[in-house]
């Protein structure tokens, strides 16, 4: 094999190493035990994963995203706000995107808090 050819297959699959793990899915975790509205179980009936910053992979953090939202009358959470963050900012981006695409139970309810976690597969 020519010297150019094996230079390209190495940076080829040094590519393909950073690619793939940035499109590892985040885990979704359990809802956070702080729920304010009395008496509300808020139960998630439709998720779609957030993706796991490849910044995050490559380095090996781990965190979570703490949200405070309403529902709508289709069970979507609207007026998200990012109450925590940690590490901070890292995960903003790929939680907000998600968060807006799910579904919960009970519709049209004010002040809920929800803890999207994000960890590395072992």
């Amino acid at each position: 094999m020519n010297p150019d050819k094996r230079k390209f297959i190495m940076s080829l699959s040094f590519t393909v190493c950073l690619f793939i793990p940035s499109i590892l899915l985040a885990k979704e975790d359990s809802l956070s035990k702080n729920n304010p509205v009395e008496g509300i179980n808020l139960v998630v009936m439709k998720t779609v994963p957030p993706y796991y910053p490849r910044k995050a992979v490559i380095e090996g953090i781990e965190g979570h995203v703490v949200f405070k939202f309403e529902t709508d009358a289709n069970g979507h959470a609207q007026n998200v706000k990012i109450m925590e963050s940690v590490p901070g900012r890292i995960f903003d981006r790929s939680a907000l995107r998600a968060i807006y695409q799910w579904e919960f139970k009970p519709k049209n309810t004010k002040n809920l808090i929800y803890t999207m976690k994000f960890k590395l597969e072992k």
